[in-house]
């Protein structure tokens, strides 16, 4: 380790050397250039008996191009580098290497782990869908024969009481809430709801679900069809004595369930099929849900 700091000492020593060398030679060079007599801006004048006038001083000497200058430097990099290729590989021996610092107790990187955490993440799907939700709770009479429940959200006591069996329901936009409709009523619609209930006595004429979400229906009376549109995920619960009665239409849905109710009985549920099997036969096509066997 001694002799590496000698000989890296020695290599310094040189370049200094020849530093100082070449920054003598430039003092040299200007001091040599101010001492040089100035040529003579006024002309002399003739002497009265018309002899010529005595030549002028010689001319001082040209300044250094820029030629001579990159050649001077180009001299002093020459020395700098001969020293340094002098001392060999050695001189990079008695360098310390690097170590990384080691990380406290507790700290944590700053840098994500990949590009997913470095980007801004959107709003989350519950969030998006409680927007969609959000709204003035209402639940009113319209036109003097609609009844209208909008935007109830987590409201589990709601109820409405029919006295026209003209009238109608109409519930929307609702979220994590139950409604129950007492009395008979002509339909009872059912549109973009998320994780809802209802319970009605009678609907004289039809049932209807469309784009909702994870939805229960319980049928106590009577119930004649009950339709399903763009609806993922419906429970139907009809008792068993009227069951032969109600006829389920489905369209563009999925995870449909018909579960009958029986007193003395467990309830038995019955998932819808999803896929169907269309065959031409005897000039026409004939539709039948796929068996899985």
């Amino acid at each position: 380790m001694a002799s590496a700091i000698g000989r890296l000492e020695e290599v310094t020593k040189r370049i200094e050397s020849a530093l100082e060398r070449a920054k003598l030679s430039s003092m040299e060079d200007n001091e040599e250039s101010q001492k040089a007599p100035k040529r003579s801006a006024t002309p002399q004048k003739s002497s009265s008996n018309g002899a010529p006038p005595p030549p002028g001083p010689p001319p001082p000497p040209l300044a250094k191009t820029s030629s001579d200058q990159e050649s001077a430097e180009s001299s002093t990099h020459s020395a700098l580098f001969a020293a340094i290729n002098s001392a060999g590989t050695d001189i990079t021996k008695s360098l310390k290497k690097a170590v990384k610092p080691e990380k406290q107790e507790g700290e944590t990187s700053q840098q994500p782990k990949d590009l997913a955490q470095a980007k801004v993440t959107s709003k989350p799907k519950f969030a998006q869908k409680t927007s969609q939700h959000s709204g003035e709770p209402k639940l009113y009479l319209k036109d003097g024969k609609t009844w209208t429940i909008e935007y109830q959200n987590s409201n589990y006591n709601l109820q409405v009481e029919v006295s026209d069996k003209k009238h109608s329901v109409y519930i929307y936009r609702c979220l994590d809430s139950v409604v129950k409709v007492v009395g008979k009523c002509n339909s009872i619609t059912i549109d973009s709801c998320n994780k809802c209930g209802v319970v009605f006595e009678s609907a004289l004429s039809t049932c209807t679900l469309v784009n909702c979400n994870s939805v229960q229906l319980q049928v106590e009376k009577q119930a004649p069809s009950v339709a399903i549109d763009k609806t993922d995920g419906a429970n139907i619960f009809i008792p068993s004595n009227i069951v032969s009665e109600t006829q389920v239409v489905t369209a563009k849905s999925s995870s449909i369930n018909v579960t009958v109710t029986n007193e003395d009985e467990d309830p038995v549920e019955f998932p819808l099929p999803e896929q169907f099997v269309n065959k031409y036969v005897g000039g026409r096509w004939i539709t039948e849900p796929v068996r899985h066997e």
